[in-house]
């Protein structure tokens, strides 16, 4: 049921569900909290739409209210004016100038005092229903990432992915959702005023891909797949995921990935602990993938390196 006022709905009662969660996430990280607007901003182009898609289809705001500040380096500021307007499809658009841009700052507001009061409101009362459920959690993760996010390579392979916060709750929210899904407690350290949040492993690398972190943000999703594809552990192992695509004994993959027997049994037996192969015959062993790492392998080979 929605409040219709001054143009805008102002749910009685709301449906939290993973694009919701999304937005609220990337809002925590990119998000302006005053009590005249919200606003987000970022150089990310498509992740303004996104946010700005989902919020008109959820809370039904018009979108002739959106207001949008982009700054840039670029001196010809209509010709700004009008590419962003073609490609943001609004009208209400004010470039400003600033010759330290690199890229393009998109920053997208929704003016509107008793809205605002109302999403702020709704960032502290959706927190308890997100953190219960590990789909939502998983979704506020990717908005927040996907903004303040970003995947840690030593020397061109995966170590792992940080947060960055200067919001000491936000630093406890998000070590908590990890804690709670993925029983681990990410490293926190502090550096230039910011706290970073790290969180590392090959095996929960794998989970996350898996869960689908950072894969609304196409760059940083390819960093961090094509990064896990040069670890040691999965170029050894993906020969053996290719072969085991229909189920095969010991024999027959040690034959067809060009491994020793023992090489195969010492990977396989790594990766059935992982979840991602599935012994289905003890005596003589017979391996398949699981449907874990069907998933993995489909991931993996959709992507280019």
């Amino acid at each position: 049921m929605l409040k219709i006022t001054n143009k805008i709905s102002i749910p009685i009662l709301l449906d939290l569900n993973e694009d919701l969660a999304w937005c609220i996430g990337f809002y925590f990280a990119e998000g302006d909290k005053t009590r005249d607007y919200i606003g987000v901003s970022n150089c990310n182009i498509d992740l303004i739409k996104r946010f700005q898609n989902i919020m008109e289809e959820i809370f039904k705001i018009d979108r002739s209210l959106w207001k949008v500040h982009i700054k840039t380096s670029n001196k010809n500021l209509n010709y700004v004016k009008n590419k962003w307007k073609s490609s943001l499809n609004l009208d209400n658009i004010n470039v400003l100038y600033n010759e330290l841009a690199k890229e393009y700052n998109i920053e997208l507001r929704f003016n509107s005092r008793q809205f605002a009061g109302f999403f702020n409101n709704l960032l502290g009362d959706s927190i308890t229903k997100i953190l219960s459920s590990k789909t939502l959690s998983i979704a506020f993760l990717n908005g927040y990432e996907v903004g303040d996010g970003s995947v840690i390579q030593r020397k061109g392979f995966l170590y792992g992915i940080a947060f960055t916060t200067k919001n000491n709750a936000n630093k406890d929210l998000i070590v908590k959702m990890f804690n709670l899904h993925y029983n681990i407690k990410p490293r926190v350290r502090i550096s230039k005023g910011s706290f970073e949040i790290e969180i590392c492993g090959i095996n929960l690398m794998t989970d996350l891909i898996l869960d689908g972190h950072f894969n609304s943000h196409k760059r940083k999703w390819n960093t961090l797949v094509q990064t896990y594809l040069k670890k040691q552990y999965t170029r050894s192992h993906i020969r053996y995921w290719r072969v085991l695509r229909n189920s095969k004994g010991i024999l027959d993959i040690s034959k067809l990935a060009n491994r020793s027997h023992w090489s195969v049994r010492d990977a396989l037996n790594k990766d059935s602990k992982l979840g991602i192969v599935e012994v289905l015959n003890k005596k003589p062993k017979i391996y398949k993938l699981s449907r874990k790492g069907e998933d993995l392998l489909n991931i993996l080979e959709g992507v280019n390196v």
